[in-house]
């Protein structure tokens, strides 16, 4: 089933909030906010043309959102590379574990301060809980112990 404009500005403005509430909540590095405030402005951008134009969505702001949700793996991507260069040890850390990619980028996201459905959301997969177990068992971590966020943001320092 095909999303309709308001499912998909909806999904915009739902990221919108994610990404200003991780600048707001957490200092990043210079590089890791730059990336996130670059992405925070294109979907400013986009989200003000809409409640600009007070009508219905148009081809190009229609095309506008559609870009910015198919731009989400580049953007995982930039993160995770951003970080990865900030954070050397953690991301060794990470890889003694035994985790794959995935599993990586998934801590680097949580320890970045996105949510489970956040990263499930951008990783495009809905099946974030079953991510996390595997996360949480190479961590040593049971499913009762502390948040998966926080645990890894700890590790940061």
């Amino acid at each position: 089933m095909e999303k309709t404009d308001s499912d998909i500005l909806q999904e915009v403005i739902g990221e919108w909030r994610t990404l200003s509430r991780i600048l707001a909540i957490q200092k990043h590095d210079p590089t890791t906010s730059y990336i996130i405030c670059a992405r925070l402005y294109h979907i400013t951008k986009a989200i003000d043309k809409i409640f600009v134009n007070h009508g219905p969505m148009t081809s190009t702001l229609r095309t506008a959102m559609h870009s910015i949700l198919h731009s989400r793996d580049e953007f995982l991507h930039d993160i995770s590379a951003s970080f990865s260069r900030n954070h050397k040890r953690f991301m060794a850390f990470l890889k003694d574990t035994g985790m794959n990619e995935r599993e990586k980028n998934y801590c680097v996201m949580g320890a970045i301060g996105f949510y489970g459905k956040d990263i499930g959301m951008y990783m495009s997969r809905k099946n974030h809980y079953n991510i996390c177990s595997a996360i949480r068992k190479k961590l040593g971590l049971s499913e009762h112990d502390t948040n998966l966020g926080n645990h890894l943001r700890s590790l940061l320092q």
